[in-house]
């Protein structure tokens, strides 16, 4: 710990309750509500994905974000290991780690026609196997789904999910998730 570099996004206090079970290796990416980053799991020995979050005031909606994650088992949803507690009431979520693309950063680079229908299939499927266990996303877009290496579809960001059979954090009339993939009635 003491010879450990600064990482952007964490502060010194953030990153030693992190590194007593995982090493940072990377600054994976930046959206709106936190940072993700590859990470080393020191004590099964695997790579994870650990998601920061920026503010401590939504401290809810992101342990019901680990907890929406939780109930949902399937190959085309990230699968969430764990959270941990930051300072200032912030937490971090541990995440499998996925080797691979976003589908925005794959359709951005070239298109992929002859392999969108196998990926949304994928997609289909795990929002499916999420409603079946009453989780809604409500945020799904292409910069929210991954494509590995092996071709498979998984769905991530489940920050503006919600658990359908539990009292809402959600308040009535609020509106959620990214304009241009809203459903238009939402719009």
């Amino acid at each position: 710990m003491a010879n450990h570099k600064p990482v952007v996004g964490l502060s010194d206090t953030d990153l030693a309750t992190i590194e007593t079970r995982y090493q940072i290796e990377e600054r994976i990416g930046k959206g709106g509500m936190g940072i993700v980053f590859r990470a080393h799991d020191t004590k099964l020995d695997r790579q994870v994905a650990l998601k920061t979050f920026h503010v401590s005031d939504n401290v809810d909606r992101q342990i019901a974000e680990a907890k929406a994650l939780a109930r949902v088992d399937s190959p085309n949803v990230v699968e969430v290991y764990d959270f941990i507690r930051l300072a200032d009431n912030k937490i971090a979520i541990v995440m499998r780690w996925i080797d691979g693309e976003t589908l925005q950063r794959l359709i951005k680079s070239r298109p992929h026609h002859d392999r969108i229908c196998q990926w949304m299939k994928h997609v289909c499927k795990g929002m499916i196997t999420a409603e079946s266990v009453n989780v809604i996303h409500r945020d799904i877009k292409p910069g929210n789904i991954m494509i590995s290496k092996e071709e498979t579809a998984c769905i991530m960001d489940f920050g503006l999910s919600r658990i359908v059979d539990e009292a809402s954090i959600t308040l009535d009339g609020q509106v959620f998730g990214t304009p241009l993939y809203m459903a238009p009635e939402q719009a």
